[in-house]
């Protein structure tokens, strides 16, 4: 395995909040000259575009998850999760997610949000753990 192994987002995905932040963003502008008196609803959606701008950027850099020597992360906006893999006891394949599970902590991975090249790696990962992956 090498040293730290990152699995990235879909491509769409990302794409697709990039794109919605700016079009927010857009909107806030065109909004502010066309209704000059509702600027509430105008900053609102700026704030919208910047918000989702800036998940973007995040999960652009950050990606999905960061699997190192010893632990496997789930990287989110606000609270990230991790699990040692030295505990990892189980490793559940659902339709469209993964469950990996250790005696206290439960990781729940989305497989619908991975790249399709980041699956095969994680795959590979699972089964370099020899458990009892079902």
């Amino acid at each position: 395995m090498p040293e730290k192994l990152k699995i990235k987002f879909e491509k769409k995905r990302l794409l697709f909040n990039l794109i919605f932040g700016i079009f927010q963003i857009i909107i806030s502008i065109v909004w502010l000259f066309v209704m000059k008196d509702q600027i509430l609803i105008s900053a609102t959606w700026f704030l919208l575009g910047v918000f989702q701008l800036i998940i973007y950027f995040i999960e652009r850099k950050n990606q999905y998850l960061s699997i190192s020597e010893e632990r496997i992360k789930r990287i989110t906006l606000f609270f990230s999760k991790s699990l040692k893999i030295s505990e990892i006891k189980k490793v559940t394949r659902f339709r469209y997610s993964y469950s990996v599970e250790t005696e206290i902590k439960k990781l729940s991975i989305g497989r619908e949000i991975i790249a399709s090249d980041s699956k095969k790696d994680l795959e590979s990962f699972f089964d370099s753990l020899k458990l009892n992956y079902t």
